[in-house]
């Protein structure tokens, strides 16, 4: 599926809630996930957020011109309540954002509904698909019913710990040693799991960080020995880890 871009503005640096309520849900779909209704997911926002209700304005939405509360958001924003959700719709979310970042975005609202377009013609794909799977299948066994609510049970204690630790070290910037520490796994973990997240690279014997990612930080630092040396040090925001492919116990 093709991501939808939406931009408020030239220079696609703000977006309101309902537009990105349309992105998430786009996601959603595709991960086999229900759609959240926009009431909900401004409650979600503002709660994030921690912003008043007279930040909201109202907006006539894309299904038969209703009004529809909305706030605006920057992309860090986006970034905050997108944590919000499930590990695959994340990854995604942060896609869509660096496509922004790299001024991918359409720069017309023609060009956005043409992507919306495109949304809504997978959704009701998806919806098609899944209609013929549940008519040729007869039953789901109890077994596999438990199996399922286990796992969704367990995947949320997941989540819900990870969130509290992003929440616990959200000002720091750390090692790849420190933030391995907090999910326990090794620096040189750490650095494979960042690897694979695509947040940076290996060349020679030095990490290197991909597009300026805005969730480290490099610092210098003085090694005092015999000689005088410089070292640069790679150190990380813990809200990499909700984008990264960690499992935690």
């Amino acid at each position: 599926m093709e991501l939808m871009k939406f931009s408020s503005n030239e220079n696609a640096n703000v977006i309101n809630s309902y537009e990105f309520l349309q992105v998430i849900n786009g996601f959603r779909v595709e991960s086999g996930e229900n759609e959240v209704e926009n009431s909900h997911f401004l409650d979600r926002v503002i709660d994030e957020l921690d912003i008043s209700n007279s930040k909201t304005f109202r907006i006539k939405n894309n299904r038969g011109n209703k009004e529809v509360n909305v706030v605006n958001l920057t992309k860090d924003d986006m970034l905050l309540v997108g944590m919000r959700e499930s590990k695959t719709v994340r990854k995604k979310v942060l896609e869509y954002i660096k496509s922004l970042e790299k001024n991918t975005a359409p720069r017309t609202y023609i060009e956005a509904l043409k992507a919306l377009v495109i949304v809504e013609e997978e959704k009701q794909r998806l919806v098609y698909e899944k209609n013929e799977a549940i008519k040729t299948k007869a039953y789901i066994s109890d077994k596999k019913t438990a199996t399922a609510m286990a796992t969704a049970s367990h995947l949320k204690r997941e989540n819900n710990k990870l969130n509290d630790i992003i929440e616990k070290y959200k000002t720091q910037y750390l090692t790849p040693t420190e933030l391995g520490a907090l999910i326990d796994v090794s620096g040189i973990a750490m650095n494979r799991l960042l690897e694979a997240g695509g947040f940076q690279y290996k060349q020679g014997k030095k990490w290197i960080i991909k597009d300026n990612d805005f969730y480290c930080v490099v610092e210098t630092e003085i090694e005092t020995d015999t000689f005088k040396t410089t070292k640069e040090q790679i150190k990380w925001s813990p809200k990499v880890l909700a984008y990264l492919d960690i499992t935690l116990d």
